[in-house]
């Protein structure tokens, strides 16, 4: 396989460059915390993959390395975090709290300083956010869930509640919306109380294209100061406003359909027309005979309507008449989840 470290390196060493992030963001940190040596800290991370033989990606890589980096410049003038029972209780049930562990403990002997226990607990939490995906596959998403900050767990909560208020819409079966923004918010809030801000992608397009949401999301700025003492700012309501960007795009989407008739193309075009007016959260992405319906990639459509009895090994099937009844669209309606 690739040895990415030693590949990294010797990129790096041909480059010339002083440092592994980007080097618009090293410039950006280095002239804000002057007194901090930024080649300690990146020398700490290096030592850590090492010895505990994993590799952070970029992104993971400067997050904690500006994290590193904002929490010496504030020990180094005199001021440290106060210490959250219930957030440490959450974050060193963890593996991962050993890598943090012997991170904090390099950084301190490099800077001659002490770390509070919050510090290293914030350095796991960028330890668990780099593995986050590999670990779901581990990790049922209640169980992955229940490790967060309760105060992260509520606000996450909250949100999806008021947000969805303010714009009549009802996020709060959408698992994927809520799971988001708790894996969000458990490094965005330490940003936000660092006052460090980050490059968003996608940032003006939030809130030009979504404005409704976007002001939705300014609105629960009041929410962010009840649960986790923090301002908002602009590029966290960005972030907030394409996770209900998406949700909403998932709220609204419509369930695509294949329609079986066997009489004819004529009744078969007739049949789908009605169902358009009649069941307009259903999309008829296709008509065939049942003879070509193992023709159709299953990715494609997401329930069967058929006018002749049928069974399918994967996908729902709904028998109705060639000709909609009453009944047909409230069968339909009932099984979508829809009052009529």
């Amino acid at each position: 396989g690739i040895d990415l470290k030693k590949n990294l390196n010797r990129y790096i060493s041909t480059q010339n460059l002083p440092t592994r992030m980007e080097i618009n963001k090293y410039e950006q940190i280095r002239s804000m915390y002057p007194k901090v040596d930024i080649a300690k800290i990146e020398h700490v991370i290096h030592k850590a993959e090492e010895e505990f033989d994993f590799f952070l990606a970029d992104e993971f890589y400067t997050a904690i390395v500006v994290h590193l980096a904002i929490s010496v410049g504030r020990i180094l003038d005199g001021n440290d975090l106060v210490e959250d029972d219930d957030f440490l209780e959450s974050v060193y049930k963890h593996e991962e709290i050993k890598v943090a562990r012997f991170i904090a403990s390099e950084i301190e002997k490099n800077f001659n300083i002490k770390f509070s226990r919050t510090e290293t607990a914030f350095i796991c939490m960028h330890i668990l956010g780099s593995n986050t995906y590999e670990k779901e596959k581990n990790e049922s998403i209640d169980e992955t869930i229940k490790n967060l900050p309760e105060n992260i767990k509520t606000l996450s909560t909250k949100l999806v509640e008021f947000v969805g208020y303010l714009l009549d819409m009802n996020f709060e079966e959408d698992k994927i919306l809520l799971f988001g923004l708790m894996f969000h918010l458990k490094t965005s809030i330490y940003r936000l109380k660092s006052g460090f801000s980050f490059n968003l992608p996608g940032e003006n397009h939030a809130k030009h294209h979504y404005p409704d949401i976007y002001k939705a999301v300014w609105a629960s700025e009041i929410l962010y100061k009840k649960y986790c003492d923090v301002q908002l700012s602009e590029e966290e309501v960005a972030a907030i406003t394409l996770h209900f960007a998406m949700a909403a795009n998932r709220l609204n989407r419509k369930v695509r359909a294949i329609l079986i008739c066997n009489s004819g193309i004529g009744t078969a075009y007739d049949l789908s027309l009605q169902l358009k007016k009649s069941v307009p959260e259903i999309e008829i992405v296709e008509t065939c005979s049942y003879y070509q319906l193992g023709l159709k990639d299953e990715r494609e459509y997401d329930i069967i309507l058929a006018t002749i009895p049928i069974t399918h090994d994967t996908k729902p099937v709904l028998r109705i008449s060639s000709v909609l009844t009453p009944m047909d669209i409230s069968m339909i309606k009932n099984f979508l989840g829809i009052n009529t």
